[in-house]
């Protein structure tokens, strides 16, 4: 079963080779390990990007991992569209076994994880701040325009209403069941009920 992949990105003055791999530990864990760095380099950077209590889960973070490098432009060495000149052989020093690491528990405070992983759970907790705040803006607005409560309001939009309302000019107006109305006293003290988003509350 396979427990490396490498891809190879060259545009440019940029020229790097990215490595992901698995390796056994002692207990029976398999450890995927991302690897990066110049071509040309003698030591890559290293991060643990997981522990798995299988082979076949192993390999499918290893397959995850590739798969967001070659999203960025980086090139799979084995696949058969590859142009490049970088060669299997010449990785092998990369992929032999590193000295022990942590295990992925033990060294959870050091270990990043995954790009799209952090990705994803970074955008779920935006998305539960936002549907927070569309809770607590709603609440607020339910309070604000809770039917029959007085305001005064100026007018920023009468076409078609020009002789009911002057551009500018404030009124009495009081808050009903549909929050997209409001019933209005116009020019001559008679309520008219008009769409709120012709005025713009005064506060005082």
């Amino acid at each position: 079963m396979e427990r490396h992949k490498i891809a190879h990105f060259e545009r440019g003055t940029s020229n790097k080779v990215y490595i992901v791999c698995i390796r056994e530990l002692p207990n029976s864990k398999f450890q995927v390990l991302g690897k990066w760095g110049r071509r040309d380099c003698q030591t890559m950077q290293l991060m643990v990007k997981g522990e798995f209590d299988s082979l076949a889960e192993a390999q499918q973070e290893m397959t995850s991992l590739f798969r967001v490098q070659t999203r960025k432009g980086y090139v799979d060495i084995e696949s058969a569209g590859y142009t490049g000149d970088v060669a299997l052989v010449d990785m092998e020093r990369h992929m032999e076994a590193e000295p022990s690491m942590p295990s992925f528990v033990a060294s959870r405070k050091k270990v990043r994880i995954d790009d799209e992983e952090l990705v994803r759970r970074r955008a779920e907790e935006r998305l539960a701040e936002l549907k927070a705040a569309k809770e607590r803006r709603e609440e607020e607005e339910a309070k604000r325009f809770k039917s029959g409560r007085k305001l005064v309001v100026k007018c920023i939009n009468n076409l078609g209403l020009e002789h009911l309302f002057e551009m500018g000019s404030e009124y009495n107006a009081v808050t009903i069941d549909d929050r997209e109305m409001l019933m209005v006293a116009d020019m001559t003290g008679m309520d008219v009920e008009v769409f709120a988003e012709r005025f713009h509350e005064v506060f005082k």
